[in-house]
């Protein structure tokens, strides 16, 4: 933080803005906020500053301390971890090990000769791609949309989805952590709003298809057919 006003008796509170980091691989990936008041106690040698009626305090530290600390894992770089090992488990690896399972079901039907069981699997693995591609021809009446993605959106969507979280994680955010406006803007809060919407659209139409007609197929089957491959990645709806 830095005081506004030049000339101040910092020991009373003084109007001064605050230093907010949004890109924290970038030396100036910064912007400045106003609104908050600060001052110094000699008695505790420490600063004081009150925002939004809260008060914060901020101690005194030296350079051996802080190269000590730096040292050492804090709960930042531990949630950070956290955060990164829970997007590649749950959003990043489901969805290629999804589409490949549910692809291998619909060929390997086809090759053992049932053209209907492995015919509704595949297009069910097409599904997410129509409706994305169905929806962009309703709002921008773009018929190249709708043929893409109706055609290679079972490829592209998936992949579009696990680009988006990857790009997430070069500027992870901390859980509760509030999305300023700055925040909200850049392309990789974006990117990941994008991916949820896109598994989202995923987990509603082919992931509750391919469950429904997974386990048809084991019951109409006496349960002996070992050929289907039910990944848990379906079960995310």
């Amino acid at each position: 933080f830095r005081t506004i006003e030049k000339e101040s008796n910092i020991e009373n509170p003084t109007p001064a803005k605050i230093q907010l980091r949004n890109e924290n691989w970038n030396e100036d990936g910064f912007y400045w906020v106003e609104g908050v008041s600060v001052r110094f106690d000699t008695s505790t040698d420490k600063w004081y500053m009150i925002d939004d009626g809260d008060s914060y305090s901020f101690s005194r530290c030296f350079q051996p301390e802080v190269m000590d600390a730096a040292k050492g894992l804090d709960n930042v770089s531990i949630l950070n971890f956290l955060h990164v090992i829970k997007t590649m488990v749950f959003k990043i690896c489901p969805m290629p090990v999804d589409v490949v399972t549910d692809l291998w079901n619909g060929v390997n039907f086809l090759i053992t000769g049932n053209p209907v069981w492995g015919t509704l699997c595949l297009g069910l693995t097409m599904l997410p791609g129509i409706v994305y591609g169905l929806t962009g021809f309703v709002h921008n009446k773009s018929s190249w949309d709708f043929l893409r993605f109706s055609l290679f959106g079972w490829i592209i969507l998936p992949v579009w989805t696990v680009y988006g979280f990857c790009k997430s994680l070069c500027h992870p955010r901390q859980p509760g952590q509030p999305v300023t406006e700055v925040e909200a803007m850049s392309h990789y809060f974006k990117s990941e709003e994008v991916s949820h919407q896109l598994k989202t659209l995923e987990a509603n139409t082919e992931s509750m298809g391919q469950v429904v007609l997974n386990v048809c197929i084991l019951m109409i089957s006496g349960l002996q057919d070992k050929e289907v491959l039910l990944f848990p990645g379906d079960l995310q709806l």
